[in-house]
C-alpha cells in the first residue's frame, strides 16, 4: 500500500484493541518496522487515557534504535524460532 494509507495507524489501532481485550491479557504484541521512526506512541497513550487503562500503557516498553546494522539479540532467536517451527515461507 502506499504512504498515506494509514497503515502505521491501523496496526497501532489493532494493537491497543487487541491489548486492552481482557482474554489477550497474556499476549505480547511487537511492532517491528524498517522505518526509522517510532510508532505514534502519542496516540496509543491517549487511547489507553481514555479508556481508564493509562496503566496498562505505563507497563509497556517501548524501544527504538534506526541505526542497527546488525539483528538484535533477541530477534535473532525470534526469527531462528519462526523458521524451525513454521519454516521459510517467504
Amino acid at each position: 500500500m502506499p504512504t498515506g494509507f494509514g497503515k502505521t495507524y491501523n496496526v497501532i489501532r489493532y494493537i491497543f484493541d487487541a491489548s486492552t481485550n481482557d482474554a489477550n491479557k497474556d499476549r505480547k504484541y511487537f511492532f517491528i518496522t524498517t522505518l526509522k521512526k517510532n510508532p505514534p506512541k502519542a496516540d496509543l497513550e491517549k487511547w489507553f487515557r481514555d479508556a481508564g487503562k493509562l496503566d496498562q500503557f505505563l507497563d509497556v516498553t517501548f524501544a527504538r534504535n534506526g541505526q542497527l546494522t546488525v539483528v538484535p539479540f533477541p530477534f535473532k532467536y525470534l526469527r531462528e524460532y519462526v523458521l524451525q517451527n513454521y519454516g521459510d515461507e517467504e
